[in-house]
């Protein structure tokens, strides 16, 4: 993807003949900018496209810039559908001779391969195709969050060589050991990131494009990070297991029990308390309550343990985990904990592992 991005600066493209006014488009009447752009060259077309720029640059920080072009143009282009001049089955028509808004909204469902391949067909549509609103809404739909994105924009342009830096500094991310924090330096020397804790985990919790793995031995050396991350999650409402595989859906679960693991759910557990203050659970329950999940977990699915443990059992075993629970509560606090502890049984044991992707998770 980098070399197909990088190779476009050097192409040679040949410019696309005129059209005659007697071709398909003639019954339109087009403006007096169009119309200098199809028959004249040199400085009317430079103008004509400085200015498509400086709109395009007003709407580079609009989050619904592209929606209000699809909609605002849906109308003349079924317009121009019901009058035949989109062309027919088995042609395509020639963006450079439709409306900019037109051409935009059409180039907008194209993914980067994509959009890099129309800029090879000739040099008007490189000149779409390079439009800094289609490469700021890739970004964003990759990479929902950079620090850059709250600045003007237009220091970076052409915004196809952020998406091209953020794109590499991803591959750096997921390459080895010691990508992670070489693909976070990249984005900090490269002016897209701030050096700080919660400008890194909002950047991490904006994307998916970053592998677990990764992000877990990242984290590892990155305790501030970490706790940033992990109040950016939302439990509200969320049954303990499964929130806790939300968590390790973003975060891989450690394959030994160590300090990581157990920061990680010190951080979890306040968090979940944060959300859930109607469970009257504390943070030192919930954290004893995810430790008994992990067991149960290893327990009821590795095929090394012969003899499972019975949901009795798991209930007792929590019960005398949680002394402080046991001793100061009243009986149906208890009660209502057992059966609480109970159903946390039944969704492992239907459900499945709380961490499947790594469920060669060894804590003992």
């Amino acid at each position: 993807m980098g070399q197909l991005l990088a190779s476009q600066h050097n192409a040679t493209f040949p410019r696309a003949p005129n059209s005659s006014s007697s071709s398909r488009y003639g019954s339109i009447r087009f403006s007096r900018r169009d119309r200098r752009r199809r028959h004249s060259g040199g400085s009317a077309s430079t103008a004509d496209d400085d200015g498509r720029r400086k709109i395009a640059s007003a709407f580079l920080n609009s989050e619904t810039a592209l929606q209000e072009i699809r909609r605002s143009n849906l109308a003349f282009a079924n317009h121009l559908s019901s009058r035949g001049l989109l062309g027919s089955a088995n042609s395509f028509p020639d963006l450079a001779k439709l409306p900019a808004g037109i051409s935009l909204a059409i180039l907008s469902h194209l993914n980067e391969t994509d959009l890099c391949l129309a800029a090879c067909v000739n040099e008007e549509w490189r000149q779409l195709a390079d439009d800094d609103l289609l490469w700021l809404s890739l970004c964003k739909n990759s990479w929902g969050y950079t620090s850059a994105y709250g600045s003007p924009l237009h220091k970076f342009s052409p915004l196809k060589n952020v998406f091209l830096l953020l794109d590499e500094a991803t591959l750096t991310f997921n390459s080895n050991l010691d990508g992670p924090h070489r693909g976070i330096e990249q984005l900090i020397h490269g002016g897209l990131l701030e050096d700080s804790p919660i400008e890194i985990a909002k950047f991490i919790n904006s994307t998916n494009k970053l592998r677990s793995q990764r992000v877990r031995r990242y984290l590892e050396s990155r305790e501030d990070v970490l706790s940033s991350l992990i109040s950016f999650q939302h439990f509200r409402n969320s049954f303990l297991p499964n929130a806790l595989r939300d968590l390790f859906r973003k975060i891989e679960a450690p394959t030994i029990r160590g300090d990581f693991l157990e920061t990680l759910l010190d951080c979890f557990a306040n968090r979940f308390c944060e959300c859930n203050p109607e469970e009257q659970l504390s943070s030192d329950d919930v954290y004893v309550l995810c430790f008994s999940l992990i067991l149960l977990s290893v327990d009821m699915h590795s095929p090394q343990v012969k003899t499972k443990m019975s949901k009795r059992e798991f209930i007792r075993n929590v019960r005398g985990a949680m002394t402080s629970t046991s001793r100061e509560s009243s009986a149906a606090v208890r009660t209502r904990l057992d059966e609480m502890v109970g159903h946390m049984y039944d969704n492992i044991y239907l459900i499945g592992h709380i961490a499947a992707a790594s469920s060669s998770t060894n804590i003992s």
